[in-house]
This record gives structure tokens, C-alpha cells and sequence, in this order.
């Protein structure tokens, strides 16, 4: 009766991973690093749901002639919760710094990959595990795997911790669930040898989905950045954090966009709207945020240490629009108004303040069309 029920809860959680799965490959922004080791992630844990159940069916009369099979099946079982729980610190680090696939580094791998060889070796000699009667056994080195998957998690939870204040309204929470389930998971079957951890990570990607299709609200569908409402809020939350710190917010327009749209149609408006957010995102680096506020504007929340450092922000876009005008073969050039100001992280001020006080630089800039930004000290 308890193995049918351990099946059924497999069972149960692989059917409605499935379905949230084919709900994110069709929402998910189309070949973004998040949708890809989202995917990569689930196909794991539902392969490794049917492994499991699989084992659950095929050890219940154990036998001699099936003890190699066994041992080499629970191979994959080991080797694979660290490396999905690598997956998730990786996955940490996209959500909170804006990172992408370019950026993994392979050292973040190396815990991982070890576990998988001493699981790998562990039918030789049971370094990690050992099988008898159908039922596994903890080797010397299990701990290895329990230091390894947990110490991963808890990377993702400290970072998710970290910044917190960085991460939309009630994603703090939704994401802290996650590392929590497959923890509860591997306790119970490090302590009481029972297999759920499949089924807890199961759980945690399907409230990681939920946390997915909430945020697909925040990003404008044509550019891929933020929208308004998600970008007030993380600035909210900043200046709500009171600690001090300088902050740098940029406001930016496209010089003459209506004639682009008028001349050149407006699938030509929207490419030069995209080519600038990419741009942009190129430029910016990992704690700044890039937003689409309405139109033709754009929003830029950058970290810096103060008035040079977001001197050198607003350089270097100005730098990296100029060299996308040499390198493009479009029949228009793209061009900016910026107005930029430096702030500090006090609750004094309000988001709407902040965002009026770039906007008017800004079209101080457009009309005056001095070569250089304008700027302002916040007082």
C-alpha cells in the first residue's frame, strides 16, 4: 500500500508538471535563457519521476539477476539534485542581476560534477550509495551529495535574500518557496530513506512557473524591457529600503520618432524601438534596470557611487547609440534626448518625484540638443 501511494503521488506530479510545462514553453519569451533552464530543469525532474517510479515497481520482488540493474538506475537519481539545484542558483542569479547564459561561469559547476562522479563510481564501490533488496543504502560520501544539493539551494535563497528589495511585489516570497520544498524533500529521504524529493521538485517548478507567467505582466511584449508599473514599484522599494546609498535614473526619448513611423512605416518604429532596448541592455550592466515607460521613452535605474559614475553611465550610452547608427544599415540614424540626476536612497522623495525630475532634464535636453546630456546634483 505505501509503495501504490508513493506511485501515486509520482504519478500525480509528473501530470501536472507536464501541464504547467506546456503552459510555460507557450508564455515563456521565446528562447530566453530563463524559458531554456526552465525547461531543461523540468524534463529533468519529470524523467526522474518516472525513473523513481519505475524503481518503486520494479524492486518490489527484488532479485539477484536485477541487483546490477538497480544500482546503475539509482545512478541518475543522485547525480541529478545537485545539478538542478546549480540550476536554481543560476536561475537566482538571472532573476536578480539580469544575467544571461553567456555569463554562467564553469566553476559554479565543479560541486556538481564532482557529485556526479562519485555517483557515477558509487556501483563499484558505494562510495555514495549501495542497493540491497531493492531498497538504497547511504555511503560514506552521501553527505557529499546532501552538502552539495543543499549548499546550492541555499546560494539562491542567501542571494534571493540579498536583494530582495530589487524583486517585484510578492516575488520574495513565491521564490523562497522554491529551494524550500526540495530541502523538506531531501530531508525526508536522507532521514527516512523515502523518495520525495521528485515530487517536491515537481512542486517548486510549478510555483516557480506561477512566479514566471506573473512577471511576463512586467516586460513590454515589443522590447523586452520593463514596464511601467513593475519599474515604479522596484523604485519604490528602493528608496523605501532608507540606506543611503546614491542611485543614479536616466529618462530618455527618441529624437523624432513620429517621422520614423511616418516615412518609413511603423514595423520600422518598432525595430528602432527594439534595436534601442537592445542597446541599452548590451550597455547597462547587471544591477541596472532598463524599462519602456511609454512610446518612444525610456527609463534607466542605474547603481553608481555618485555624480561621475552616473556621468559615466549616461557616456557610455550615448557611445554605444552612436556606434549602432555607424554599424546599422537602416535608412534612419537613431537619436536620444537624455536627462539624467542622482539621487539617494531615502523615503523623502517618490518614485512619480524622480521620474518628473529625469523627464524634465530630458526635455531640456531635446530642445536645447547640446552634445552633452543634461544633468543635475540632487540637492
Amino acid at each position: 500500500m505505501e509503495v501504490f501511494l508513493k506511485i501515486e503521488v509520482n504519478v500525480m506530479s509528473a501530470m501536472l508538471l507536464g501541464v504547467t510545462m506546456l503552459v510555460a514553453r507557450h508564455r515563456l519569451q521565446r528562447w530566453s535563457y530563463i524559458k531554456w533552464m526552465y525547461h531543461c530543469a523540468g524534463l529533468t525532474v519529470l524523467l526522474m519521476l518516472l525513473l523513481e517510479t519505475s524503481l518503486l515497481l520494479f524492486a518490489k520482488e527484488p532479485h539477484a539477476s536485477k541487483q546490477l540493474a538497480l544500482t546503475l538506475a539509482y545512478v541518475p537519481l543522485f547525480a541529478a539534485p545537485p545539478v538542478l539545484s546549480c540550476c536554481w542558483f543560476l536561475f537566482c542569479d538571472a532573476i536578480c542581476f539580469e544575467k544571461h547564459a553567456a555569463e554562467i561561469k564553469p566553476a559554479h559547476w565543479i560541486p556538481a560534477a564532482l557529485n556526479g562522479a562519485v555517483a557515477a563510481l558509487s556501483p563499484l564501490g558505494g562510495c555514495l550509495f549501495s542497493v540491497e533488496n531493492g531498497v538504497w543504502r547511504k555511503g560514506p560520501l552521501f553527505s557529499l551529495y546532501v552538502a552539495t544539493t543543499a549548499g546550492y539551494l541555499l546560494a539562491g535563497a542567501f542571494r534571493l535574500l540579498r536583494q530582495r528589495d530589487m524583486l517585484p511585489k510578492g516575488g520574495f516570497g513565491m521564490l523562497m518557496a522554491v529551494p524550500l520544498l526540495p530541502l523538506a524533500g531531501m530531508a525526508a529521504r536522507s532521514i527516512f530513506g523515502r523518495p520525495s524529493i521528485w515530487a517536491t521538485a515537481a512542486c517548486a517548478l510549478i510555483i516557480l512557473n506561477a512566479y514566471l507567467q506573473e512577471q511576463i505582466l512586467r516586460t513590454d511584449t515589443l522590447t523586452g524591457a520593463w514596464t511601467k508599473g513593475p519599474f515604479e514599484h522596484r523604485l519604490s522599494r528602493l528608496l523605501q529600503s532608507n540606506r543611503g546609498e546614491p542611485f543614479g535614473m536616466i529618462y530618455m526619448d527618441i529624437d523624432n520618432f513620429k517621422t520614423i513611423n511616418d516615412q518609413f512605416g511603423h514595423r520600422e518604429g518598432d525595430e528602432a524601438l527594439q534595436a534601442l532596448t537592445a542597446t541599452l541592455k548590451r550597455t547597462m550592466r547587471k544591477t541596472d534596470v532598463v524599462a519602456r515607460l511609454g512610446g518612444d521613452e525610456f527609463g534607466i535605474l542605474a547603481r553608481v557611487d555618485g555624480q561621475e559614475g552616473l556621468d559615466a553611465v549616461a557616456r557610455k550610452i550615448e557611445q554605444a547609440i552612436e556606434m549602432y547608427n555607424r554599424t546599422s544599415d537602416k535608412p534612419y540614424q537613431i537619436t536620444c534626448s537624455l536627462g539624467a540626476k542622482l539621487f539617494w536612497t531615502t523615503p523623502d522623495c517618490s518614485a512619480e518625484s524622480i521620474l518628473d525630475q529625469a523627464d524634465s532634464l530630458m526635455y531640456l535636453h531635446k530642445k536645447s540638443k547640446q552634445p552633452k546630456y543634461a544633468c543635475a546634483s540632487a540637492e
